[in-house]
């Protein structure tokens, strides 16, 4: 088990645990809002779709499923889709139920499952990638998404940057702002920064609309790849903490 960052553990089997009470109370206010469907189960119990209508800082109403059997009062493992459309679940204990409501513990930890390595992240406006071609520096402000694999790059341009099979680029610089806006100490939250030394454009399309998408692919060493998958998670976490969701 090893700590990615604070209260946030990555474990070694199927499941990442979150047990900030911040990160919960905004994964949960975020399932609430946007009225995202809940399954619930017990032991030979199986609920339809339902939805998360209170939060507060001790308990959550979970809108009663009609087929709910009236006495089970037994914990509730509580299945989701995160903002970051992970599957999650959490465990909580029924306190009360009435004709059209379930009143259940706040959970202290929520499990989301792990994330292929191949998933991708959309990136916030604002944020720009720097990269080296044949002793030229190029950069672009419309970074779409992100992954740990690579990059993808749109250009107002109708201007091929490939030509033939010379796709190599070097000292690339991936700078993202921050989806929280300010920092305790200082007022202002610094910009997420990823440095990698190699990779090469794997793709590139000019659409109708006279704009190149550009397909970047990390070439890793084993100490980057490790720091790639370690940024994917945090940009997951991020989004996860400021209750927005991905896209």
């Amino acid at each position: 088990m090893a700590k990615l960052m604070q209260n946030v553990v990555f474990e070694e089997g199927e499941y990442e645990t979150i047990d900030s009470p911040e990160t919960i109370s905004n994964i949960l206010s975020h399932l609430r809002d946007k009225r995202i469907y809940l399954y619930l189960s017990q032991k030979e119990y199986e609920s339809g779709a339902t939805v998360l209508v209170g939060v507060s800082s001790n308990f959550i109403d979970i809108d009663k499923p009609l087929d709910w059997p009236e006495q089970k009062r037994l914990p509730v493992r509580v299945h989701f889709k995160d903002g970051t459309n992970i599957r999650s679940h959490f465990t909580a204990n029924v306190k009360a139920i009435n004709e059209n409501m379930l009143t259940m513990t706040m959970p202290s930890e929520i499990f989301r499952q792990q994330r292929r390595a191949n998933f991708r992240i959309d990136m916030p406006h604002g944020s720009i990638i720097s990269f080296n071609r044949k002793d030229e520096n190029y950069e672009f402000a419309v970074v779409e998404d992100l992954g740990a694999g690579g990059v993808r790059v749109r250009i107002e341009s109708v201007d091929r940057l490939v030509e033939g099979d010379d796709d190599a680029i070097t000292d690339i610089v991936v700078t993202i702002p921050p989806r929280t806006s300010t920092n305790s100490n200082t007022g202002q939250t610094p910009p997420h920064v990823l440095s990698l030394s190699h990779g090469k454009i794997v793709r590139e399309i000019i659409d109708e609309n006279k704009t190149n998408t550009l397909g970047i692919q990390f070439l890793l060493s084993s100490i980057e790849e490790k720091l790639v998958l370690g940024f994917v998670r945090r940009m997951e976490f991020e989004i996860l903490r400021s209750g927005s969701r991905i896209g």
